[in-house]
C-alpha cells in the first residue's frame, strides 16, 4: 500500500542528476521492513534542541494498535507495535 522509505540517493526528475543525499544528525532508523520488493523505514529524527518527529514508515501503523484500523480484519493489534508506540511517546514526554 502506501509506505515511506529512506534513500541514499535519487534521480532529479527535472534535470536527471543523480543526487546523493547527506546523512542527517540526529535521524535514527528505527525499522527496516520488506514491503514486497522494497523497504519501509521508521525514523525517529531529533534536534540539536531536543525536539524530535516521528515517522511511521507507513500510513498502517495505526492498524497495529488497535481493532478499528483500517483494513483491519481478524486480528491486527500487534502487543510490540503497541509497546513500540509507548516507547517513542513515552520520549516525547521525557
Amino acid at each position: 500500500y502506501e509506505y515511506d522509505r529512506i534513500f541514499a540517493t535519487y534521480v532529479d526528475d527535472n534535470t536527471g542528476q543523480t543526487i546523493t543525499l547527506t546523512p542527517q544528525p540526529g535521524l535514527v532508523t528505527l525499522s527496516n521492513s520488506p514491503v514486497g520488493s522494497s523497504r519501509s523505514n521508521s525514523t525517529l529524527y531529533t534536534v540539536a534542541g531536543g525536539g524530535s518527529v516521528f515517522a511511521g514508515g507507513t500510513i498502517e501503523w495505526s492498524s497495529g494498535l488497535d481493532s478499528h484500523g483500517y483494513g483491519c480484519t481478524g486480528g491486527c493489534v500487534s502487543p510490540a507495535l503497541q509497546k513500540t508506540t509507548t516507547n517513542i511517546l513515552n520520549q516525547f514526554g521525557s
